[in-house]
């Protein structure tokens, strides 16, 4: 392979991990987390490692046709009832990232596998 190709081989990777990335945080974890919150918990490992990361969930229709939903992260410790508010940008940004290496994931396999012939494209 030569030194050209090389580089624009490892410039397509470098694109791809950001785009799947910048995908994570915006749509997975934004997104899809405003209809579904839970999917942001993959960041506790990250954000709450000694106790338990929970959110509370409040909805309200202040006029009519209108829906507004906001989420509260907390960290709570095992044994008491103590909570820790955690910024929503952390959750997101942890959560994302994570999603979005999980999305690079999923893409190089399904180009793996079309690559491999499994999967014929008409």
């Amino acid at each position: 392979m030569s030194k050209d190709k090389l580089s624009i081989f490892i410039s397509m990777k470098f694109i791809g991990i950001v785009f799947c990335i910048f995908m994570g945080i915006t749509a997975i974890s934004l997104g899809f987390g405003a209809l579904y919150p839970p999917i942001n918990l993959i960041a506790k490992p990250l954000v709450c490692p000694e106790g338990r990361l929970e959110y509370e969930q409040n909805v309200s229709n202040p006029l009519p046709g209108r829906t507004y939903v906001q989420v509260k992260w907390y960290c709570s410790a095992g044994t008491t009832e103590m909570k820790t508010r955690i910024s929503n940008v952390l959750v997101h940004l942890i959560a994302g990232t994570m999603q979005g290496l999980l999305l690079y994931l999923f893409f190089k396999l399904i180009l793996r596998i079309r690559r491999n012939g499994k999967i014929d494209a008409k």
